[in-house]
C-alpha cells in the first residue's frame, strides 16, 4: 500500500464544466458581474493586456467576462500574464469536445508516447462516469478508464490491485504515463486513481463530470493524493 504524501505549491483554479457550446480547449474566466459598468471595466482592462475576451449571459442575471479558447501553451502564457498583473479572480473553464475515438497507432511491446497518451485521452474527454464502465460507449469508471488507455493484458482492474501491482515511485519522478492513487472516504487502501499526463496535469474519471483533465496542484486532490505508480516494465 503506497503512503507517500505529497507536498507541494497550491494552486487556488477552480476547474469546472461549462454548460455552453462546446470546443477543444480551454477558456479563462476572469470576471462575472451584474453591473454592466463592472463588466466593460474588466472588458477594457484585459484587452489593454492584449487578450482577447468574449461576454457571456449567465443564469441569475450576471455576465461572465472569458478569454477566447486557448490551447495548452497559450493557457499557460495567459495565466502566467494575470499572475503578473496581479488579476485576482480567474477560473479554467473546461470546454469539452465530444467526438469519435480515434486509436492512436500502438507499437507492439512499448509503451505509448506523451503524444499517443494524450491523442488516446483526448477522445474520451467528456465521456460520463459509469461505476463498472470500461470503454467510451458504456462509460468508464476510474480504474477501467486506467484499463482502456494502456490496453495491457496483465494490468489488474480495481485500484487496490493496481496500487500493488505498481512499482511505488515518488512525486518527483512522476513521469507522463504514471499512475496517481487518491483516497476519497474514510478507507484503508486508495480507493481512486488516475494517469499523469506532464505538466502538473492528470486524466481520471470523475463522478461528476465524467473523464476530465485537471491539475494535480488543486488543494483538493493535493490533500487526497496517497502515492504514486508505475507500470511495471515502463
Amino acid at each position: 500500500m503506497k503512503r507517500s504524501m505529497v507536498t507541494a505549491g497550491i494552486i487556488f483554479i477552480v476547474i469546472f464544466l461549462s454548460s455552453g457550446e462546446l470546443y477543444g480547449g480551454m477558456r479563462l474566466q476572469v470576471g462575472a458581474y451584474r453591473k454592466e459598468d463592472n463588466v466593460q471595466a474588466r472588458r477594457i482592462e484585459m484587452e489593454e493586456l492584449g487578450v482577447e475576451v468574449e461576454l457571456e449571459e449567465r443564469p441569475g442575471g450576471t455576465t461572465g467576462v472569458r478569454t477566447a479558447v486557448l490551447e495548452s501553451e497559450e493557457l499557460r502564457e495567459v495565466k502566467e500574464l494575470l499572475r503578473e498583473e496581479e488579476i485576482g479572480y480567474f477560473e479554467v473553464v473546461e470546454e469539452i469536445e465530444v467526438r469519435e475515438v480515434e486509436e492512436p497507432e500502438r507499437r507492439a511491446g512499448k509503451p505509448l508516447t506523451e503524444e499517443e497518451l494524450r491523442s488516446r485521452i483526448n477522445g474520451v474527454r467528456g465521456v460520463p462516469y459509469r461505476w463498472g464502465g470500461e470503454g467510451p460507449e458504456e462509460g468508464f469508471d476510474c480504474s477501467g478508464l486506467v484499463n482502456w488507455v494502456f490496453d495491457e493484458p496483465e494490468m489488474p482492474r480495481t485500484v487496490v490491485e493496481l496500487d500493488e501491482w505498481s512499482e511505488e515511485i515518488e512525486a518527483e519522478e512522476l513521469e507522463p504515463g504514471d499512475l496517481i492513487f487518491f483516497q476519497f472516504n474514510r478507507v484503508e487502501e486508495a480507493d481512486h486513481i488516475g494517469v499523469y499526463l506532464g505538466e502538473s496535469e492528470f486524466v481520471h474519471a470523475s463522478r461528476s463530470y465524467g473523464v476530465i483533465v485537471v491539475s494535480r496542484d488543486r488543494e483538493y486532490y493535493e490533500e487526497r493524493t496517497v502515492g504514486f505508480g508505475r507500470i511495471p516494465g515502463r
